[in-house]
């Protein structure tokens, strides 16, 4: 056996050795539950994806050959279009006036994409034309942080 493939990446491991082994060959992956039994650990020893020896040069080749070209989109469809240059890749952004109210709320998270897009090639700002789709979110994340200020009010007293 030999080692085909080497990473501190569980997910990159996996999907190598998903692609492996869709493609026939027999792979054995070291420290395979490691991921997610103890994710930290996975950082430190790392995944091996091991082939047979007869098989190392096809699936060496095949991992080499896998690589996505730039400038193919992920889907057939792109769910937003630049009118401007028709660039498919465009990033949603949410308006920054969201971060207080999910600091008090208390989500540390990034806000989910509201309907504000910027495409990537041309630099063109624009709106969706698909629908926000957090809109009936913004009515629950407002009365909890009403809840919460209302508590830290009564807590106060």
């Amino acid at each position: 056996m030999k080692v085909v493939f080497e990473t501190s990446d569980y997910s990159e491991a996996l999907i190598k050795r998903g692609l492996l082994e869709q493609s026939g060959f027999l792979v054995h992956m070291d420290n395979a539950g490691l991921g997610s039994i103890m994710p930290h650990m996975s950082l430190a020893l790392g995944h091996r994806l091991w082939v047979p020896s007869s098989d190392f040069e096809d699936a060496a080749s095949l991992l080499n050959d896998t690589t996505l070209a730039d400038d193919v989109p992920a889907t057939d469809e792109p769910i937003d279009v630049c009118p401007t240059c028709g660039g498919w890749q465009v990033t949603r952004h949410r308006s920054m006036l969201w971060l207080p109210l999910f600091f008090v709320v208390d989500v540390m998270m990034a806000p989910i994409g509201g309907r504000k897009r910027v495409c990537e090639n041309c630099g063109e700002r624009f709106n969706g034309a698909t629908k926000d789709l957090t809109s009936p979110m913004k009515i629950v994340f407002v009365m909890a942080a009403l809840y919460f200020v209302a508590m830290g009010v009564l807590a106060l007293s």
